[in-house]
């Protein structure tokens, strides 16, 4: 691996925990507001825990997506060149 790799993998790395965290992030307020709402079931928990699992799904192929890019660059890198 040469050193003009190493950033581009290193932010693929970074974008892949960013949607993790976003992911992890989703799931949490999914479980605040559908399977334990702190505050009883307002009228937006249903709809809230909806839209939150939505962009939990999206988020999670967004991490799964970034990490295939950070492998599958390495690989082709080292094909090409």
């Amino acid at each position: 691996m040469t050193a003009d790799h190493g950033p581009t993998r290193l932010l693929l790395l970074v974008q892949a925990l960013l949607w993790f965290a976003a992911a992890a992030a989703s799931a949490l307020l999914v479980y605040w507001l559908y399977v334990d709402p702190a505050y009883g079931m307002p009228w937006s928990a249903e709809t809230g825990a909806v839209l939150f699992a939505l962009v939990g799904i999206f988020a999670a192929a967004g991490c799964l997506s970034s990490l295939r890019d950070m492998v599958h660059s390495s690989a082709d890198r080292r094909v090409r060149g």
